[in-house]
This record gives structure tokens, C-alpha cells and sequence, in this order.
């Protein structure tokens, strides 16, 4: 993790490493957080919740919570993940959207004077993801 790393070398390290972040989020946090303490570097990952195959959208499932379904529902999709997730070839963000808020995030980002921009690829899903989830690869 970059902040044990930097940790004690003189730098200050603010970190935003939390499961679930999206693209969406980056830009707003580029726009609003990120700026306010005028970094020297920013490492970015993302985009396997952006993109990752889903069973359900997110309406879905609180319409599952209203009718008090959560368990049935939960149950049923996990079980069938890797078939439904090819069968409804949903995601979170289309690509499109992905890149878009991504080269806003980033343009937002390279307006901090000095500050400069490295991404993270993430890393390859393995064959066991592969098995849950078969269009991950995607």
C-alpha cells in the first residue's frame, strides 16, 4: 500500500482506498477533495466496479429490499452468477461512461500545478474469478 511505503520518507500520504469507488466518485472527489490538497502525485486505480458483469441493477435490488426479497434474490443470484451475468450482460457504467469520467477525473486532476497522474492497471482476473464471473475478462 502507497501509504506504508511513503510512510516516514517525508511525504504526505492521503488515502483513498475504499471498495466499491467508481468512476463517478473519482471525478466527484477530483473536483471537490482531491484538489483542496494540491498533491504532488496521484496513483489511481479503478474500473473493475465500473465495469464488472453484474446480475443485478441497482434498482433491482432495492425493489428486492422494498418486497422484502433480499435473501431469495441474494441467494438465486449467487448461485447463478456466472450464467446470469452472460445472459444480462449488465453493467455498472457502460464503457463509454467509464472513459468519460475517468478523462474528466484526470483533467481535473492535472489542473493541480505539479501534480502529476499515475494509473494502475488492475490486475488480471484469475481463474477462479473467471468461473464466478466469465465475462470479467470483457
Amino acid at each position: 500500500q502507497a501509504k506504508t511505503f511513503f510512510e516516514g520518507k517525508g511525504y504526505d500520504v492521503f488515502s483513498i482506498t475504499h471498495n466499491g469507488l467508481h468512476s463517478l466518485d473519482l471525478l466527484e472527489m477530483a473536483k471537490t477533495k482531491l484538489s483542496l490538497y494540491s498533491p504532488s502525485l496521484t496513483i489511481i486505480q479503478c474500473g473493475i466496479v465500473d465495469c464488472a458483469p453484474r446480475v443485478l441493477k441497482d434498482r433491482e435490488i432495492l425493489l428486492a429490499k422494498i418486497l422484502r426479497l433480499q435473501r431469495p434474490v441474494r441467494y438465486i443470484a449467487g448461485k447463478y452468477h456466472a450464467r446470469l451475468s452472460q445472459w444480462r450482460d449488465i453493467s455498472l457504467f457502460t464503457k463509454a461512461q467509464f472513459k468519460q469520467y475517468l478523462s474528466e477525473a484526470l483533467s481535473y486532476l492535472k489542473t493541480v500545478e505539479g501534480n502529476r497522474v499515475v494509473i494502475v492497471p488492475i490486475a488480471p482476473a484469475n481463474k477462479a474469478y473467471v468461473s464466478i464471473s466469465p465475462r470479467i475478462k470483457a
